[in-house]
């Protein structure tokens, strides 16, 4: 079995700029993702942030399309 890799919310507020409470209000929003929790333990797959940041990209390109 692959071991599941987690990026805990503390590493990813860090790898994104933003303070942990953006970072929950940014999942609350419906920005990012919810995290997977495993025992208590809330982490991101890197491949769910990986696709969130990429969304956001597309839909930033498709506005300035939109309004450019």
């Amino acid at each position: 079995m692959k071991p599941i890799i987690l990026i805990r919310p503390r590493v990813l507020a860090g790898q994104l700029g933003i303070g942990r409470s953006t970072l929950w209000r940014w999942v609350q929003q419906g920005i990012l993702p919810s995290p997977i929790r495993i025992g208590g333990i809330a982490g991101w797959r890197p491949e769910d942030i990986e696709a969130a940041i990429e969304q956001l990209q597309q839909n930033r390109k498709t506005k300035s399309q939109v309004t450019g």
